[in-house]
């Protein structure tokens, strides 16, 4: 008798934690894709911090840092970087913009501190990433048979 009891208080103990944790997941999503999409739509903002956008995602600077990391399987800063520098890398490559106007676009007030993450983060200067797709572009249409 006494054991189905104790079997009984188990399970819904069991279960209560199973909801709990559900339920703090989906929390977490819901303050992660917050938080990703205000990055998205905010990266040019150069002041852009992690107590920032842990304010907008409603959460501790602390508790955001730690749920971020472990969630994205990187730092906020390393996400918020790859976001400026994919954005810049398309720039160079899709406008004629100046480098310098590059920087800005993208959240950085220092050009030469842009071009030494670009170069850290692509292995190559902005410079020579536009060099290469204007080369690569040249080197394919003279290679097409003309018509």
């Amino acid at each position: 008798d006494l054991s189905v009891i104790e079997e009984s208080i188990k399970k819904a103990l069991q279960k209560a934690i199973e909801l709990r944790e559900e339920k703090s997941r989906g929390k977490y999503q819901n303050v992660l894709q917050s938080a990703v999409q205000y990055m998205e739509e905010n990266f040019s903002d150069e002041n852009m911090t992690l107590n920032t956008v842990a304010c907008v995602a409603n959460v501790s600077a602390n508790h955001f840092s730690a749920m971020f990391s472990q969630k994205m399987g990187q730092t906020f800063i390393e996400y918020l970087t790859g976001l400026r520098m994919n954005k810049a890398k398309e720039l160079l490559e899709t406008t004629n913009m100046k480098i310098s106007q590059i920087a800005k676009e993208v959240g950085f007030s220092n050009n030469s501190y842009f071009c030494r993450s670009f170069r850290e983060f692509f292995g190559d200067t902005p410079e020579a990433c536009r060099k290469g797709i204007a080369a690569d572009e040249k080197t394919n249409t003279e290679a097409a048979p003309s018509i």
